[in-house]
């Protein structure tokens, strides 16, 4: 009897959740953006090919794994004292262990949706697994710090990346300003979530206020005079070649169904929006791919879908170690070496550049990308979304005066950052992270594993 109530729960509140997603009251579909972008084949030759990784190796044989990048003011007054054992009191928050204070992740906006949906993928899999598939390898490297100068030639005037840049500035802005580059590198089972990348303001950087703030602040429209457009390219280095491998032998990107490759790691972004169909490339060697990422959702299918992520724990480092002598990757954990090695062959390597668009050279040079420091109030920005949530008519100025911190954050979220469902799954819902919330009981945490993978 208590086995067949259990069954029953599970099943009720599985179905609940997937019928309150999939059915759930739907926004009005916003008008395309049409938004710019080029895909460049052979963007670099076959020698620049060769000397971008080398370049990397050499100075830059350290690879991190994805961690917490606090700003200086990390909250915006919804921080509160751990628990007596550690732990926050809210599954919303985590801890700043600098400051031994529980607030909302600086990516909520990401983490969310993603654990709920399970990426481009719909992966239906318990939080555990899919942070292993999202904790991809990437090094940042900002121009001004950069004393490389092979890099920094591959920018200036009269190259692919500034000619193909000047074309997707506003014609207002064409003086293209590279400021970063960075190398990202995916093994196999791991993806990169839908997401927007964190918008650029005169007055404010990503080192200053929490970075989901900056995404709603540019999907909400009301900072634009402040507003810093983007353009960036993501060009493919690794060392194999979808179109030449057994498990793409029917392949064709132009077709009006298609949605990723059998070997996956694909280059997807919604240039319509995030309720349009997305625009999908493979990530052919040599091609790069130029958005704003800012303005523009973006992800890939998870490479190599077939075998399963890597187990990565998220409370311990994980780096990418270049090894000269047998010339691959190596995995280290906590600072130990394992056994793991991969070579360019065998990962999804990714060098992203990424630019401002200014009026002209001495507007490039008023801008400080490095600023710690904000000219923008914080309480002028929460105004200015909270008065316009007021005039849309989402929330009365009682009701709003009366929310915590942690549920504004929430409002702020549902109401300016839309991301889209997944692309290769009909149920949108992760219903693996829902069991995960519910109360501790023996046969459903019997049914949970059989259903959701570790």
């Amino acid at each position: 009897m208590g086995f067949s109530k259990n069954l029953s729960s599970f099943f009720l509140v599985t179905i609940l959740a997937i019928l309150l997603y999939r059915f759930q009251k739907k926004d009005d579909i916003p008008p395309p953006r049409n938004l710019p972008y080029a895909v460049v084949d052979n963007f670099l030759t076959d020698e620049q090919l060769v000397k971008m990784r080398s370049l990397w190796e050499k100075h830059f044989p350290v690879i991190q794994a994805a961690q917490v990048d606090w700003p200086s003011i990390p909250s915006i007054g919804e921080d509160v004292d751990p628990l007596p054992d550690g732990r926050c009191p809210s599954p919303y928050l985590i801890l700043h262990e600098e400051l031994n204070k529980c607030m909302t992740p600086v990516r909520v906006d990401l983490a969310h949706h993603y654990s709920f949906t399970g990426g481009y993928n719909g992966w239906k899999e318990k939080f555990g697994r899919l942070l292993s598939r999202s904790l991809t390898f990437a090094h940042h490297e900002f121009f001004e710090n950069d004393p490389h100068e092979e890099f920094r030639r591959l920018y200036e005037d009269e190259t692919p990346f500034y000619e193909v840049g000047k074309t997707l500035c506003p014609k207002t802005h064409p003086y293209v300003l590279p400021f970063q580059t960075s190398l990202h590198l995916h093994l196999p089972g791991q993806n990169i979530p839908q997401h927007f990348d964190i918008p650029y303001f005169r007055g404010l950087t990503r080192r200053v206020y929490p970075h989901y703030l900056l995404i709603a602040m540019g999907e909400s429209g009301l900072f634009e005079e402040y507003r810093i457009p983007i353009i960036q390219s993501m060009t493919y280095i690794h060392d194999w070649n979808p179109l030449n491998t057994s498990e793409d032998t029917f392949t064709n990107e132009n077709g009006d169904n298609f949605k990723t490759s059998n070997i996956g790691g694909d280059i997807i972004f919604y240039v319509n929006g995030s309720s349009y169909d997305p625009v999908v490339k493979m990530i052919l060697p040599k091609r790069s791919v130029f958005i704003d990422g800012t303005r523009t959702v973006h992800t890939s299918s998870t490479y190599k879908s077939h075998l399963p992520p890597p187990k990565f724990d998220k409370n311990l480092p994980q780096k990418l170690i270049w090894n000269n002598q047998v010339q691959k990757w190596q995995i280290f954990i906590n600072g130990s070496a394992t056994s793991q090695y991969y070579g360019w062959n065998e990962i999804r390597a990714t060098v992203a550049w990424r630019a401002g668009c200014f009026k002209d050279e001495n507007d490039a040079n008023n801008y400080d990308s490095k600023m710690v420091n904000s000219s923008m109030d914080l309480d002028f920005i929460l105004d200015t979304l909270q008065n316009d949530m007021i005039k849309k008519g989402i929330i009365s100025e009682s009701k709003l005066n009366k929310l915590s911190k942690l549920k504004l954050i929430k409002l702020i979220l549902s109401t300016y950052i839309k991301y889209p469902k997944p692309g290769l799954s009909y149920i949108s819902f992760n219903y693996c992270v829902l069991l995960q919330l519910l109360p501790n009981n023996r046969w459903l945490n019997s049914l949970t594993s059989l259903a959701c993978p570790m």
